[in-house]
């Protein structure tokens, strides 16, 4: 499968997330500051509120250790980066020309 193109995860990757947080022994905390988001982000992730793009996925399993077919599925269930069109994202990405409109380089 490719990499998904939508902001809904498929119905198996927030269980999956959520039991490789436990079998870590991690509290959404602890997983998020390893991962660099918020607990709460991962608590939205955890309920299938979210899903996460493919460089959180990929820190995220790093942060848990998965390997293999665990780590191939995390990453087949998030979306492109690529794809996401957020207006946060355009605002606040050190490449996008609002960020660099408003901190220019001295």
């Amino acid at each position: 499968m490719g990499i998904r193109q939508r902001r809904t995860p498929p119905p198996e990757l927030p269980a999956a997330l959520r039991a490789g947080r436990q079998r870590a022994g991690l509290t959404l905390k602890a997983l998020g500051e390893q991962a660099r988001v918020t607990a709460s982000y991962l608590s939205h992730l955890e309920s299938g509120e979210r899903c996460p793009s493919r460089t959180v996925a990929g820190r995220l399993a790093d942060a848990l250790g998965l390997e293999g077919e665990e780590r191939a599925a995390l990453l087949d269930g998030a979306v492109d980066d690529a794809g996401l069109d957020h207006p946060w994202r355009r605002s606040f990405s050190p490449n996008s020309p609002l960020w660099t409109a408003r901190n220019p380089v001295p």
